[in-house]
């Protein structure tokens, strides 16, 4: 059977945080080597003011060596998903979330327009406006070139 957990790799790229754009963080940087297509979800919580420019970077290594930003494709939609916006392109100068939480912002990445030699990609979120907006972010890698073996019950 062909599941969804089969097909993609999911990958912490910022933990839950109360405040998630305070000093302006970076993820962990995730290998597109593997798979054809990362969505990185930023899901945004409790928050009335904050705001945060968020940019893509691809590097050559997992530690970030010569990290550039990179253009991108984003939406977002409120928590129920009962509004979705269009796929919008980002620049690599990226974009500033809105004030008021309680969305999901998923950004879209194609490992074949990464620049040459710079598999690996991360997420830098930067405060614009000082005030915490409780969130967190989940990378998703599908589309992978070997697909996940099929999970195994645990046993009692």
């Amino acid at each position: 059977m062909n599941t969804l957990v089969e097909n993609i790799a999911v990958v912490s790229g910022l933990a839950p945080d109360v405040d998630r754009y305070n000093t302006n963080p970076t993820g962990d940087y995730v290998s597109l080597a593997g798979g054809r297509e990362l969505t990185i979800l930023v899901v945004e919580g409790t928050g009335t003011t904050g705001r945060a420019t968020l940019t893509v970077n691809a590097a050559s290594d997992n530690s970030g060596t010569g990290a550039e930003a990179i253009p991108y494709e984003y939406r977002t939609q409120n928590l129920d998903g009962t509004s979705i916006s269009d796929w919008i392109a980002a620049t690599a100068s990226g974009f500033q979330t809105a004030a008021g939480g309680d969305q999901v912002i998923a950004i879209r990445v194609l490992a074949e327009r990464l620049p040459e030699g710079k598999p690996y990609v991360s997420l830098t979120a930067t405060e614009s406006v000082d005030a915490p907006v409780d969130a967190a972010v989940v990378m998703l890698l599908s589309n992978l070139r070997y697909p996940q073996e099929k999970p195994t019950a645990p046993t009692s």
